[in-house]
């Protein structure tokens, strides 16, 4: 659906980081209490025919009549996909530069260069664009179409359900707050706007040129957010002015400046004078539009401050748990908050026993507890070694597949995550880019082992690339449920505590120790921005699970951590139980017919979706039947 994916998606794809995910772009932000107070009548829940009761269907007609009805049908519904890929991936330069690198084998040989809509809500035009598709996908008879179609269908209809919720409650996500806010981010998404010819170069400069307009709408979306009592808190403004700083603070070999000049070398037939022409329009054009655009941001976020009417979580607002819910479940997640409150406490209590038992018994354990898990590597040689080691649990990629290793510019380092992969396009998908901050490499070399096992093999990078070579629809190759990506590669990050070089019973109870650091950041999370716990609240919740009353300064960073990043760790361990939950299903049910690498075979090969329809899907693929 157009107007979820819009509101979802990033302005260019995601950047899967570890712990914290990327920014998404406010300007495409929309729609909701102020059209309800414009009289804007949106679709009322279940009006769309066949959207809530997709699992209602007769049997095939087997007829000769039948049979081309249902081809019929199924031509139908193949270019209603299509033609929604279509309007998401040219909605915006970004969207399609990083989804497609030859629109023209797709179809698309005119289309306009700049940032999408950027106003604070949706044009008319986009309203009915996105009731007429509903109402199409309402006329489908899901009984005629193929296996790979239902799913299809049911990611749709899965959508479908939510779409009133995001209107109602878009206002309460805060697209700058975070480590990984869209201010902090879209420098090194530009950085990765490729050159491939000399049209591109001339696409890249007229977006730049629209750079201020763009950021400007993020600070109309602050004011409007202020405007409804949503603002930031004033500590999370100060990130943001903290972050603007340190990316002006570098004027000369800035990112946006270094990285033009090296992607032309990359253009064959550039002359140096062009070369030197195309650089300095950049410059000009980074003083002129770029470094004034940082500056707006940077003093609307001052006059901003002391606009905020909540310290705490989202459930202090009067949508905050709807929206919490919806974002659950846009994430791929359906069991309830309650349900998951329930299941992190149990966990919690399980894993910590384990743990203190582990450790408590075993005088060695205490002795090399610090101990490093891993040899010295480069982190080229870190990525080789787990792509190698790998291959006995995980599927493989064709050897045409490459990546790149790059650092994170200085820029833009203190402000950003330890690493992250760039999604390669759909029909690049040979080159892929994992980033990477130096500086956790000298400060915790075990750390950034792990860190190439989420973003590169068996984590991110084969997950993506793994949809990009299969046969699914252009459509499904761009839906995105974070609890499956990033609840993916969090899980593999756990397993590949197996190929560390150290004892393995040290490395068991690290992983372990890494595993309750998640799982009580999730519970945490739960309990801000759910249940509306303060931070004296916080500390008598987790000082009940540590052998030592947590300290006050620790206290307050946890607490504030949370509050200005809501929902970004619940992706990554829910994701992890949805995927341990269905592990434990079939290797129960299985037995000894169970095949661990066949489970993630099977987990891969249907692309990104909800984890109650992979559950389904993967119970006729390995049981031979759906669940009654």
């Amino acid at each position: 659906m157009k107007l979820i994916e819009y509101i979802k998606r990033l302005i260019a794809p995601l950047l899967c980081v570890l712990l914290l995910v990327s920014a998404v772009s406010c300007s495409l932000l929309e729609s909701g209490m102020r059209l309800l107070e414009k009289g804007v009548r949106l679709p009322e829940s279940g009006s769309v025919d066949g959207v809530q009761n997709s699992d209602t269907e007769s049997g095939p007609d087997l007829s000769a009549a039948g049979e081309e009805r249902a081809e019929s049908e199924r031509r139908r519904f193949d270019e209603f996909l299509q033609r929604d890929f279509i309007e998401i991936v040219t909605s915006d330069a970004l969207s399609l530069r990083f989804t497609i690198k030859n629109p023209e084998s797709y179809g698309i040989a005119d289309y306009e260069v700049n940032w999408g809509e950027l106003g604070v809500y949706p044009s008319d035009e986009m309203l009915q664009k996105e009731r007429a598709a509903l109402r199409e996908f309402g006329t489908f008879a899901r009984g005629d179409l193929t296996r790979e179609q239902r799913e299809s269908y049911d990611i749709y209809a899965y959508y479908a359900e939510l779409y009133d919720t995001v209107l109602e409650t878009y206002l309460l996500y805060d697209p700058l707050t975070g480590a990984n806010g869209f201010h902090a981010t879209i420098p090194m998404v530009m950085s990765e706007y490729q050159f491939f010819s000399r049209a591109d170069i001339e696409e890249y400069l007229l977006l730049l040129e629209q750079f201020g307009v763009m950021l400007d709408s993020h600070i109309e979306y602050q004011r409007e957010r202020s405007r409804h009592g949503l603002f930031m808190s004033d500590s999370a403004a100060d990130e943001v002015i903290d972050a603007c700083a340190k990316l002006l603070a570098k004027r000369q070999g800035n990112i946006f400046l270094e990285s033009f000049e090296k992607k032309m070398d990359a253009i064959s037939g550039l002359g140096d004078s062009v070369k030197a022409d195309f650089a300095a329009r950049n410059r000009e054009l980074f003083d002129s539009v770029v470094v004034p655009a940082y500056e707006r941001l940077t003093k609307e976020m001052r006059a901003l401050k002391g606009t905020g009417r909540n310290s705490g979580g989202l459930a202090n607002f009067e949508l905050g748990k709807d929206y919490y819910r919806c974002e659950l479940r846009l994430m791929g997640i359906d069991r309830s908050p309650e349900q998951l409150i329930e299941d992190c406490d149990s966990l919690l209590q399980e894993y910590f026993d384990t743990f203190y038992s582990a450790l408590y018994s075993n005088q060695w354990l205490i002795d090399n507890y610090e101990s490093r898990l891993t040899i010295d590597r480069t982190a080229a040689e870190i990525v080789d070694y787990l792509r190698l080691r790998s291959k006995e649990d995980f599927p493989t990629l064709d050897d045409s597949v490459d990546y790149s290793l790059n650092v994170i510019d200085e820029s833009v380092r203190g402000v950003l995550s330890a690493g992250f992969y760039f999604m390669p396009q759909l029909d690049g998908y040979t080159r892929n880019s994992i980033y990477y901050n130096p500086d956790y490499f000298r400060k915790d070399p075990d750390y950034m082992f792990f860190l190439f096992a989420h973003e590169g093999y068996p984590g991110h990078l084969l997950q993506r690339v793994s949809v990009l070579v299969g046969s699914l629809p252009d459509w499904r190759k761009i839906v995105q449920f974070r609890a499956y990506t990033e609840g993916w590669a969090q899980y593999v990050q756990y397993v590949s505590y197996r190929y560390a070089d150290s004892d393995p019973l040290l490395s068991e109870v690290r992983r372990l120790e890494d595993e309750l650091d998640s799982l009580l950041a999730m519970r945490v999370d739960l309990g801000i921005h759910y249940e509306g716990w303060t931070a004296a609240d916080m500390k008598a919740y987790v000082s009940r699970h540590l052998p030592y009353e947590m300290p006050d300064a620790a206290v307050r960073g946890f607490y504030a951590f949370i509050v200005k990043n809501p929902l970004q760790m619940i992706p990554y361990y829910g994701g992890v139980m949805e995927i341990r939950a269905l592990y434990a299903r079939y290797s129960e049910l299985l037995g000894d017919d169970f095949d661990e690498r066949v489970f993630h075979e099977e987990l891969l090969k249907y692309g990104v979706a909800p984890f109650s329809l992979l559950g389904e899907w993967m119970d006729e693929s390995l049981l031979g039947h759906r669940v009654a």
